[in-house]
């Protein structure tokens, strides 16, 4: 099989977990699971044949494609599906990231998104690939239950959804737990242009905080005022 390129209408996960939650979730999207020789025939290789038995979907031993692809020693099951971009919700809260192009982070926040039950991502300015295998498999398996939409610039995102609220992450902002934020708004981090309200987080140093953390303590304060 070839390697991933963007242009594909196809991606991989790397690993058996992923799989096994593509598999459950979203069936329809894989074409075809691939494993080593080198598995262990444990309960969870015996989940992962009864869902593509299930589905119809070709499990194949293949060892070649294993080594060429997979990008840790460890991992033993590949599974090739298809890439499907959603509209985001007219009418649900948006995180919206601006310039982040670093594979790891953004695999994250989207893992860190959904499990606060944020699942409408905004990509603004970045050349970045979110069905990039590695972005996959960072996300485990929280991509597959986002909706994602990329914009060449945050005033043509702004201009589609007026009925938001947006709320810019900056230091001179409200304490994000002081915030009762008006809905559908959007949290927009590392926004290249100055905004009317302004959100930050109150700590006790100078010291920077990572843009996982940033989005993670943003998100888990605004999910627990419900």
């Amino acid at each position: 099989m070839e390697r991933y390129y963007r242009e594909a209408d196809f991606s991989y996960t790397l690993g058996m977990s992923i799989t096994i939650e593509l598999l459950i979730n979203h069936p329809n999207r894989v074409i075809k699971v691939y494993y080593s020789s080198k598995i262990y025939q444990n309960e969870f290789f015996d989940k992962l044949q009864t869902l593509c038995n299930k589905n119809n979907i070709p499990l194949i031993l293949d060892d070649h494609v294993i080594d060429s692809l997979s990008v840790k020693e460890n991992c033993y099951v590949i599974a090739y599906f298809k890439k499907v971009k959603e509209k985001l919700a007219l009418d649900s809260d948006h995180l919206v990231l601006c310039g982040i192009e670093d594979e790891g982070n953004l695999g994250t926040i989207l893992r860190t998104a959904i499990s606060f039950d944020l699942k409408d991502i905004v990509l603004v300015g970045m050349d970045i690939d979110y069905f990039e295998p590695k972005i996959v498999r960072a996300s485990m398996g929280s991509i597959f239950f986002a909706r994602i939409k990329s914009y060449p610039d945050l005033d043509t995102y702004l201009s589609e959804y007026k009925d938001h609220t947006p709320y810019m992450y900056a230091d001179d902002g409200i304490d994000i737990h002081k915030l009762r934020p008006a809905k559908p708004y959007s949290i927009i981090i590392n926004s290249p242009k100055e905004l009317k309200d302004k959100i930050t987080i109150q700590k006790k140093s100078d010291i920077s905080l990572e843009i996982p953390l940033v989005c993670g303590i943003i998100l888990a304060t605004l999910y627990a005022k419900g």
